[in-house]
């Protein structure tokens, strides 16, 4: 008979994984934690469990759908409404555009940064929508403008450019999502944007980027086909990469160039 004791198994780990049971019995993690956590956090797997998380997050109709500021539906991550706090703090812009308006949160969050950042001094915020919702249509205001109709008609668009006429401008594409439409979208509002000036199409991630895989051509091919032809456009994915994720991925875009 061994006199050697018997070792048991741990049923629990002790502090943070501290032990695991071995074939000769516990056997302390603490020298693997730092290849462990190399390994966890390597480029492939930490991509792609971001993107599993994106897609359960996306797909989720509890989750963004059901986001709100002060009251009105957003239908954004809160990731990105963070980033656009820091880019427009950062950036400055004295208007906002935004095609799509929807329940008209993100409008609203727009104007109060903008108050915030700006005060009684200028600043002006633009919706245009196909048909407002009676809840955007409750923030009409000196400051927060909304037009119906097409973002691509000519009517709308001179009168976009008439209220925003020599101030410094940030543009959301966020109404229809097909490649054709922001395809469209994007020759008429880019040329608005001066060099140092953000243009963002929204919803990129769609058709497998990497959700909404049924969606079919959208955002992402639209912004690959425009930076293609405007050389003065670039893609300035490290305002989002930092967190990980962004519903509107790579379609983050500056001027930087006429």
């Amino acid at each position: 008979m061994s006199l050697r004791p018997r070792i048991q198994p741990a049923s629990v780990f002790d502090s943070f994984g501290e032990c695991y049971p071995g074939r000769q019995g516990m056997i302390r993690l603490g020298v693997l934690r730092a290849p462990l956590n190399r390994l966890l956090c390597g480029r492939y797997i930490r991509a792609a469990a971001t993107n599993v998380f994106h897609h359960i997050y996306y797909s989720d109709v509890n989750t963004w759908q059901r986001n709100t500021w002060f009251g009105y539906q957003t239908l954004q991550n809160p990731y990105d409404l963070y980033t656009y706090q820091e880019l427009i703090c950062r950036d400055a812009p004295r208007a906002v555009i935004q095609t799509g308006v929807a329940g008209g949160g993100s409008v609203l969050f727009f104007s109060h940064i903008l108050g915030l950042l700006h005060g009684s001094s200028p600043w002006l915020v633009v919706g245009v929508d196909i048909a407002l919702s009676n809840e955007a249509k409750r923030l009409q205001s000196d400051r927060v403008v909304l037009l119906e109709g097409s973002s691509v008609d000519a009517k709308v668009i001179e009168t976009v450019k008439s209220l925003t006429n020599g101030l410094r401008k940030m543009i959301v594409l966020d109404s229809d999502h097909r490649e054709s439409y922001v395809f469209e979208e994007l020759k008429v509002y880019g040329p608005l944007v001066w060099p140092g000036e953000y243009l963002i199409v929204e919803d990129c991630n769609v058709n497998g980027h990497p959700t909404g895989w049924s969606h079919g051509p959208g955002p992402l091919e639209a912004v690959r086909r425009y930076l293609a032809t405007r050389p003065g456009f670039v893609q300035t994915n490290e305002i989002w990469e930092r967190n990980l994720l962004s519903h509107h991925n790579y379609g983050w875009l500056k001027r930087v160039s006429d």
